[in-house]
């Protein structure tokens, strides 16, 4: 049986971007569920309380800068961490995006190894908090 490594929520209005994004995260054993719109990723964030949202910020009808809000602000789902991807590069969305609570922020074009690495701290960064025993000396 396959272990599921996290479950993600991936908001992306761009069908290729979203497609791409899911067999990535998919084939690396995230439990994904793809959004096209913010109605839409707010009912499956609700439902499936994710480790993560990977989410846009340019969606039709509710921004993703709204989406982010409500999850914060929900405190069923407020712990999700959200990880902007978005074509947006000017420092005032990045603040804006920061202060509504978003852990990261990546522009496009990225590489899909940077969107792994960050996307697998985050989801670790989920998980209970691994108890080390201390060290002993001798």
């Amino acid at each position: 049986m396959e272990v599921q490594r996290g479950k993600i929520v991936i908001v992306e209005d761009d069908l290729d971007a979203q497609e791409a994004l899911t067999r990535v995260l998919r084939g690396l054993g995230y439990e994904v569920w793809p959004a096209g719109n913010g109605e839409l990723a707010l009912l499956l964030i609700e439902r499936h309380k994710p480790d993560l949202i990977c989410l846009d910020l340019s969606l039709p009808s509710i921004s993703g800068f709204d989406v982010c809000e409500a999850v914060k602000s929900n405190r069923d789902t407020a712990l999700s961490r959200v990880l902007v991807l978005t074509g947006r590069e000017s420092p005032q969305d990045r603040a804006i995006a920061e202060a509504l609570g978003a852990d990261e922020y990546l522009t496009k074009p990225f590489s899909m190894g940077i969107l792994t690495s960050l996307v697998e701290r985050l989801t670790c960064q989920t998980q209970e908090p691994i108890q080390l025993q201390p060290k002993v000396q001798q």
